[in-house]
C-alpha cells in the first residue's frame, strides 16, 4: 500500500509537469489519467479494510492495467510535437511498467494477507481458550471459599491451583509474541484494540493468582490462629501447672528478716509472672472466639480461666502471710538493731581507756554529761529490753532449732552486757571528774599567768624610751623588770606539769590543743624574757656608747679650738693637725658602725631613744652624725688656714723673684752710668729710685707674715 501511495504521487507530479509543459492533457487521456488517480485514492483509502475488499481490490488492478494500455495507445495517437509526443509516450509507458509491479505487489500482499489471517485464527483460538480457562479456575476458588473440607486439604488444593496458574503465564506470552507477529499486517486501531484485549487477559490472569494467592492466606491464617490457639492453650495449661506445684509447697523455714524478704521476693516474682498471664489468658479467650471451631475452644479457655483465678488468689493469699511475717522480723531486727546500738554506744563511751581523753576540756565536759545522761537512760531502756525478749520468743516456732539455740545464747551475753552496764558508767564518771578538775586547774593558772604577761608586755612597752641626758632611769626599771621576771618561772613550771599530766591522758594528736594554749602564754613569757635580756645587754652597750661619744666630742671641740687659734701656719703644724684630725676621724668612723649595730639591738629590745629638752626621737646614729658633722667643719676650717698658708708661700715667691730682677736692672744701669761718667749725685739718685717700690712690697710681705 506504501508503494501505491508513492505510484501516485509521482503520477500526480509526472501530471502537473505535462499540463505545465503543454497545457495539460485532452481528451480520453485525461480522463484516464484522472480514473487512475482516483483508482490509487481509492486504494490507499482503503489498504486498512485489506482482509475484507482484498478480491474486488484485484479486480480494480485488472481494470487499471487495462486502463494503463489504453492510455499508452491513446498517448501515441495524440497529436503533439516529437519531443513532447516522446515526453508523453514515456510518461504513459512509465505508467503501465508500473502498474505491471502494482500487480505483482497485490499478488505478493494477497498471499500475505492469506498468511495473516491464518495467524488471526489462531491467536482467536487461544485468546478463547485462555478466557474460559481463567473463568473456569475463578469458579473453583470461588468453590473453595466455601467448602467446608479440612483445611489441610483445602490448603493442598489450592496450592496445586497455584501453580496451574503460574504456568499459564507462558500462554500470555505465547498470545502476545502471536500478535506481535502479525501487528505490521494490521491497522494502528486494530494492533491498540488487540494490545487492550493482551493487557486485560493478563490483568484477569493476575488477579486470578491474586485470588488464589489471598484464598491461600486466608486459609493458612485460619490454620494458624487454630494451631495457635491449642499451642497457647497448651502452654498456658502447664504455667497454671507450674504455679500450682510451687504454691502447694509450705512455707520456707524463716529465721530473719533477710530469709523472709529473700522469700517474699522470689514470691512476689511467681505473683508477678503469675499476673503477667493475665493478659494471655485474655488474649487466649478472644481468640477462641476467631477460630473455626469456636465452641469447643471457648469452653477449654473458660476452664482455663477458672483455674488461673483460683491459682492467682492462693498466690495473694501466701503473700500477705509473708509480708506479715516479714514485719515481724523487720520489727525486731529494728528494735534489737537500735537497742544494741545504744548499748555498744554506752559501752563504748563508758568503757573508753583512761589514756586516750580529749585534750579538749570542753569536750571531756561534754563527755562527762552524756556519761551522766546514760545513767537516765538505763531505765527507760528496761522496758524496750523486756518487750524485746518477748518479741523474740514469738517467732521461735517459725526458725529452725539450730538458729533457736544460737539465739538463746546470744541473749544471754546480752544479759550479762545489761547487769554490768551501771557499774562501767559509774566508773567512767567519777574518772572524767576527776579529769575535768585537773582541767579547771589548769585553765586558772594559764590565765593567772596569761593576764599577767599581758600586763607585764603593757608595762615593757610604756618602758621604751630611753633619754640619752638621764639613761640611768632604765637601768633602775630594768632591774625590776628582771627580778619579775625571775618570780613568775615557777608559775610556769607548775602549769607545764600541769600540762604534762593532762597529756599523759589525753590523745597525741589532741595534745596540741593544751599546748597550744600554754605555748601561746611560754611564748609571750619568753618574749617578755628576751625584751629584758636584750634590755640589759643595751643598757649596758648604750652606757659605753654615751661615754665614747662625750669623750670624742670633747676631742673635737678641742681640736676646733686649736685650728682657730692658728693665725700663721707652717707645715709643722698643718702635719701635727693632720695627724690629730685623722685620730679624731677613725674614732668617729669607729662609733659611727658602733652606733649602727646598736640601733638595731635598740629596737630588738623595743627601745626608743630621746635626746634635747623638747624629749624628741633619736638614735645612736643620729648622735654620731652630729660629731660627724663637727668634724666634717674642722676638715673644712683647717683646709682653709692650710689653703691661705699655701697663697702666702706662693707670693712671696713672687716678691723674691721681682727682687732679684730688680736688683739686676739696677746693677745693668750703674754699669752704664760708670761708662757714661754720671755724676755722683745722680747716681745715688738713680740708686734710691728703684728701691722705693721694692721697699715698699717688702713691707707688704712682712705684714703677712
Amino acid at each position: 500500500m506504501k508503494m501505491i501511495s508513492a505510484k501516485k504521487r509521482d503520477l500526480q507530479q509526472q501530471m502537473a509537469q505535462t499540463q505545465q509543459t503543454e497545457g495539460g492533457l485532452a481528451g480520453p487521456g485525461r480522463e484516464e489519467l484522472q480514473k487512475l488517480e482516483s483508482t490509487l485514492a481509492s486504494v490507499e483509502q482503503g489498504r486498512e479494510r485489506q482482509e475484507r475488499r482484498i478480491q474486488e481490490f484485484s479486480k480494480r488492478t485488472e481494470s487499471i492495467a487495462i486502463q494503463a494500455e489504453n492510455l499508452v495507445k491513446e498517448a501515441s495517437e495524440i497529436p503533439l510535437g516529437p519531443k513532447n509526443k516522446q515526453l508523453l509516450q514515456q510518461q504513459a509507458a512509465s505508467i503501465k511498467e508500473q502498474v505491471k509491479k502494482l500487480e505483482d505487489t497485490l499478488e505478493e500482499d494477497i498471499k500475505t494477507m492469506e498468511m495473516v489471517k491464518n495467524k488471526w485464527d489462531h491467536f482467536g483460538s487461544n485468546f478463547e481458550n485462555l478466557s474460559v480457562w481463567i473463568t473456569e479456575k475463578e469458579k473453583e476458588l470461588n468453590a473453595l471459599e466455601t467448602s467446608s473440607s479440612a483445611m489441610d486439604m483445602q490448603i493442598s488444593q489450592i496450592k496445586v491451583t497455584i501453580q496451574e496458574i503460574e504456568s499459564q503465564i507462558s500462554s500470555i506470552t505465547g498470545l502476545e509474541e502471536e500478535a506481535q507477529s502479525f501487528a505490521q499486517f494490521i491497522t494502528t486501531g486494530e494492533s491498540a484494540r488487540i494490545k487492550a484485549k493482551l493487557t486485560q487477559i493478563r490483568r484477569y490472569w493476575e488477579e486470578l493468582r491474586e485470588h488464589a494467592q489471598c484464598l491461600e492466606g486466608t486459609v493458612l491464617g485460619h490454620l494458624s490462629q487454630q494451631q495457635k490457639f491449642e499451642d497457647d492453650l497448651q502452654k498456658i495449661q502447664q504455667s497454671v501447672s507450674e504455679f500450682e506445684d510451687k504454691l502447694n509447697d509450705p512455707i520456707k523455714i524463716c529465721s530473719s528478716a533477710t530469709e523472709t524478704y529473700r522469700v517474699l521476693q522470689e514470691h512476689m516474682d511467681l505473683c508477678q509472672a503469675l499476673e503477667s498471664l493475665s493478659s494471655t489468658v485474655t488474649a487466649l479467650s478472644a481468640s477462641a472466639r476467631k477460630v473455626v471451631h469456636r465452641e469447643s475452644c471457648l469452653q477449654e479457655a473458660a476452664a482455663l480461666q477458672q483455674r488461673y483465678e483460683g491459682t492467682l488468689r492462693k498466690a495473694k493469699e501466701r503473700q500477705t502471710a509473708l509480708e506479715d511475717l516479714l514485719a515481724h522480723w523487720q520489727r525486731l531486727e529494728k528494735e534489737l538493731s537500735s537497742f544494741l546500738t545504744w548499748l555498744e554506744r554506752c559501752e563504748a563511751m563508758a568503757s573508753s581507756p583512761e589514756m586516750g581523753m580529749s585534750a579538749d576540756r570542753v569536750k571531756v565536759e561534754g563527755e562527762l554529761q552524756l556519761i551522766q545522761a546514760l545513767q537516765g537512760e538505763v531505765v527507760s531502756q528496761a522496758s524496750s529490753y523486756s518487750s524485746l525478749l518477748q518479741l523474740k520468743e514469738s517467732l521461735f516456732s517459725i526458725t529452725s532449732k539450730e538458729d533457736v539455740k544460737m539465739t538463746r545464747v546470744h541473749l544471754e551475753q546480752l544479759d550479762e552486757r545489761w547487769r554490768d552496764l551501771p557499774q562501767i558508767i559509774g566508773k567512767r564518771i567519777n574518772f572524767l571528774q576527776s579529769v575535768v578538775a585537773e582541767h579547771q586547774q589548769f585553765d586558772e593558772l594559764l590565765l593567772s599567768v596569761s593576764v599577767w604577761i599581758k600586763a607585764f608586755l603593757s608595762e615593757l612597752q610604756s618602758t621604751s624610751e630611753i633619754s640619752i641626758m638621764d639613761h640611768q632611769v632604765a637601768f633602775t626599771r630594768q632591774k625590776d623588770h628582771a627580778t619579775e621576771i625571775e618570780n613568775k618561772k615557777g608559775e610556769l613550771q607548775s602549769l607545764q606539769r600541769h600540762l604534762a599530766k593532762l597529756g599523759s591522758l589525753g590523745h597525741a594528736e589532741d595534745l596540741h590543743l593544751l599546748q597550744g594554749k600554754a605555748e601561746d602564754c611560754l611564748q609571750l613569757f619568753e618574749e617578755a624574757n628576751q625584751v629584758v635580756e636584750r634590755r640589759q645587754l643595751a643598757l649596758s652597750q648604750l652606757a659605753e656608747f654615751l661615754q665614747t661619744h662625750a669623750s670624742l666630742s670633747g676631742v673635737l671641740h678641742q681640736l676646733r679650738q686649736t685650728v682657730e687659734a692658728t693665725n700663721s701656719m707652717n707645715k709643722k703644724q698643718s702635719d701635727l693637725l693632720e695627724k690629730d684630725l685623722g685620730d679624731a676621724i677613725r674614732d668617729v668612723k669607729a662609733l659611727e658602725s658602733t652606733a649602727i649595730g646598736l640601733d638595731g639591738f635598740l629596737t630588738k629590745a623595743q627601745y626608743h631613744l630621746k635626746s634635747g629638752s623638747g624629749e624628741q626621737r633619736t638614735s645612736c646614729r643620729a648622735t654620731a652624725d652630729q660629731l660627724c658633722a663637727e668634724l666634717e667643719r674642722i676638715q673644712n676650717l683647717l683646709g682653709t688656714k692650710q689653703s691661705e698658708a699655701d697663697a702666702l708661700a706662693v707670693l712671696k715667691k713672687a716678691f723674691e723673684d721681682q727682687r732679684e730682677e730688680l736688683l739686676k736692672s739696677i746693677e745693668d744701669i750703674e754699669e752704664r752710668t760708670d761708662k757714661e761718667g754720671l755724676k755722683e749725685p745722680t747716681r745715688q739718685a738713680l740708686q734710691q729710685r728703684p728701691h722705693q717700690p721694692l721697699n715698699k712690697e717688702h713691707s707688704k710681705c712682712i705684714g703677712w707674715q
